[in-house]
């Protein structure tokens, strides 16, 4: 019986002291997202206020004769700093840094690499196209050319595109595959 309840009573300190340690940092962490976000507000609105004060907007738009907003957007940049770094300090209070920044890598590297793909996608048959149109000699720069929906006079083969002038003075990009593929270069 006493093995039962020692068995009991350590697993409940054990359960207190791992409970307390969540508890301690999950309190640490709010005060830090609530006292950050303070500090970036009140950051943003004395930037705000300075830079009202320093007539930004007025002295870029007199420099550059374009009118940009600079006095609310340097006070939002700063501040949107100050609520990245608060919230890099929060997850590193729970612990979260690592594995967050680890699943961000993952997911920006898959970005990546779909973007690579789909480029080259379209990239990879329009330049095979254009090398092959630019070895054949059937197509040339000043000749006419007719496709089934574009007549003109090319003005320039490029790797992935070529460009006809029609007839109507319209300049028309044509992929190099559509080129390939209607005379079977």
């Amino acid at each position: 019986m006493a093995g039962i309840i020692d068995f009991i009573d350590k697993a409940y300190s054990g359960f207190l002291m791992i409970f307390d340690r969540y508890l301690s940092n999950f309190t640490a962490a709010l005060l830090i997202l609530f006292i950050g976000f303070i500090i970036a507000r009140l950051v943003e609105r004395i930037l705000n206020k300075i830079a009202s004060e320093l007539e930004l907007n007025m002295l870029f738009s007199k420099a550059t004769s374009y009118y940009l907003d600079l006095e609310n957007m340097i006070s939002k940049v700063i501040a949107g700093i100050i609520y990245i770094i608060t919230i890099l300090l929060v997850l590193n209070q729970l612990d979260l840094t690592y594995t967050l920044f680890y699943i961000i890598g993952i997911f920006l590297v898959a970005v990546i690499v779909i973007s690579f793909v789909l480029a080259a996608k379209d990239f990879l048959p329009n330049a095979v196209a254009g090398l092959k149109i630019g070895k054949s000699g059937k197509v040339k720069e000043g000749r006419l050319i007719s496709l089934k929906s574009v007549q003109g006079t090319v003005q320039k083969i490029g790797l992935l595109e070529t460009k006809v002038l029609s007839k109507s003075k319209d300049i028309i990009h044509i992929p190099n595959v559509l080129i390939a593929k209607e005379l079977k270069v």
